[in-house]
């Protein structure tokens, strides 16, 4: 028997209670989250430099949020700042080891937590709800508003 065809809205609610679940799944592992400095290190760990520019459009947060993150990991000895030389204008960040070696622990405790999250998926399913959320995401990522500066 075919299910009902779920609405726009109800699909939109299921999303956004799986991003919920998602976030206190990831929020529970030790060190391992992906929001604000866990994102942002996992960002910089696959870049050699990036500019704080392109950061603030990437994490889709206020200019001002970014600076004052990257105050709190750059004390922390995580990251480093330095005037683009091409660009006085701009800064560049990157990752140290120390860094680095903090990304790639979290890194193997995220894969932990997001395995158990889609194991209730077989092989084809993961397949197909992965296509449908790009799909989502594509179609729609250049309509969203950018985030404020």
């Amino acid at each position: 028997m075919q299910e009902n065809s779920p609405s726009a809205e109800e699909i939109c609610v299921m999303l956004k209670r799986m991003a919920n679940l998602f976030s206190r799944v990831q929020a529970s592992q030790t060190g391992a989250g992906i929001t604000g400095s866990g994102f942002l290190l996992s960002l910089l760990a696959d870049r050699k430099e990036i500019n704080q520019r392109e950061l603030v459009n990437m994490m889709q947060i206020r200019s001002a949020s970014l600076s004052e993150m990257l105050r709190k990991l750059e004390n922390e000895g995580y990251v480093r700042r330095k005037t683009d030389p091409h660009d006085r204008r701009n800064t560049l960040v990157a990752i140290t080891g120390k860094g680095q070696r903090r990304e790639s622990e979290a890194r193997g405790q995220r894969a932990q937590a997001f395995e158990g999250i889609v194991s209730v998926l077989s092989e084809e399913e993961r397949v197909q709800f992965y296509h449908m959320l790009r799909k989502l995401f594509l179609g729609n990522v250049s309509k969203a508003p950018q985030a404020p500066s």
